[in-house]
């Protein structure tokens, strides 16, 4: 009976340690496969956001160049005169002439207006994107790097129990 009751629980150990090692072998194999997808999904964020940085940088351009060309117009309508609408109806040659002059200058004002209002709302925009882009970067390299440490931890665990 003593002999009986020996080699069962012999048995039960011998069955819980190939659990054990079951277990060991999933969990390790299930943080692989967790550390791939981390890897992916930062490089994924770092691509993103590199998209982002090029996106603003362009905004950036647009509104220096936008800004550049109104400062031109400004100085080239300084240097000719005053563009005041009397002053334009003074100088057309006919009643189409004087509302096309006006209408000209109506829509470059707006004009200028609409690509200088999208350029900066397209940089604050592209800035808020970029910095949220930054954060999750670095929740994702944090979080890489703890699931690495984890699978360094469970390949040892798996080195002593093969030992």
């Amino acid at each position: 009976m003593a002999l009986r009751n020996e080699n069962s629980s012999l048995k039960d150990q011998a069955r819980a340690t190939w659990l054990s090692s079951v277990t060991l072998s999933t969990r390790l194999t299930q943080t692989q496969s967790a550390l791939t997808r981390l890897r992916a999904r930062r490089e994924a964020i770092s691509a993103q956001r590199a998209e982002a940085a090029q996106s603003l940088r362009l905004a950036q351009h647009t509104l220096k160049i936008s800004q550049t060309r109104l400062a031109d117009r400004l100085r080239l309508l300084y240097e000719q005169g005053p563009t005041d609408p009397m002053s334009v109806l003074v100088g057309a040659t006919s009643v189409d002439d004087a509302i096309n002059r006006i209408d000209s200058l109506h829509r470059m004002a707006g004009v200028d207006r609409e690509v200088i209002d999208a350029a900066k709302s397209a940089r604050a925009h592209l800035t808020v994107v970029a910095q949220r882009l930054a954060a999750d970067e670095a929740r994702a390299r944090e979080t890489e790097a703890a699931t690495a440490a984890t699978l360094v931890a469970l390949q040892s665990a798996q080195r002593e129990q093969a030992a």
